[in-house]
């Protein structure tokens, strides 16, 4: 993999690289790593700067990772920070391995969904599988909120409780959402404690929310 940016400060390269590597074939995992699906290879600048695979120079950084000898099906990689999160992030993937993906999410919408809104959400098996049809790329970028009130307010954090509600917000990239023959498909799972009700929906730090859905959860 190449890493470039043009007009680059010393302060781009500070945030830790992260690099998760999909194989093909689990089995080129080490054992510790095939129950997480992919191998990690985060990285720091100044380990490849000392070892000559990347520079600063003009103003641009540019770097290079060496990759393992296995086949892939997907990459993702980007940068974080302590305390910030995720500065950026980028993801490609092999369309046998979208598509796989694909039909694993929609295994989990059994029946009706549970709510019907810009996306149709269903709950089941401890998570909650969010579709939509006819979908296009920027239909996943806005972030996804979901509030879960709880039977108990105790079993919420602490810092929650006042609240009433846990906070589960995410982003469709980051929860490894999958684009796959015009769908959209994202699973998230929900924590062990017993939910009432589920709020969800997608909103923008401009707009606010752009749909909502809500329902109870019936008692297992």
């Amino acid at each position: 993999l190449r890493y470039a940016r043009a007009e680059c400060s010393s302060a781009d390269t500070e945030a830790e690289f992260f690099l998760h590597l999909i194989p093909a074939d689990l089995s080129s995992l080490s054992a510790d790593r095939q129950e997480y699906g992919y191998g990690s290879y985060d990285f720091r600048w100044g380990d490849l700067s000392a070892r000559g695979k990347a520079i600063v120079f003009d103003d641009k950084c540019m770097a290079t990772v060496e990759l393992p000898d296995y086949e892939l099906h997907g990459i993702r990689t980007g940068q974080f920070a302590p305390g910030e999160g995720q500065v950026w992030r980028g993801e490609f993937y092999t369309a046998a391995y979208q598509s796989a993906r694909a039909a694993e999410l929609a295994a989990g919408a059994v029946g009706s969904p549970a709510a019907q809104g810009f996306f149709s959400v269903w709950h089941g098996d401890g998570a909650l599988t969010y579709i939509r049809e006819g979908c296009a790329a920027g239909d996943t970028a806005a972030a996804f909120f979901l509030h879960l009130t709880p039977v108990a307010v105790t079993d919420l954090p602490e810092g929650r409780r006042v609240h009433g509600f846990d906070n589960r917000d995410f982003e469709f990239a980051a929860a490894d959402g999958v684009q796959s023959a015009g769908r959209c498909l994202v699973s998230v799972e929900l924590p062990d404690y017993a939910i009432a009700r589920i709020r969800t929906g997608q909103y923008t730090p401009d707009a606010g929310r752009l749909w909502a859905a809500e329902f109870a959860v019936e008692a297992q």
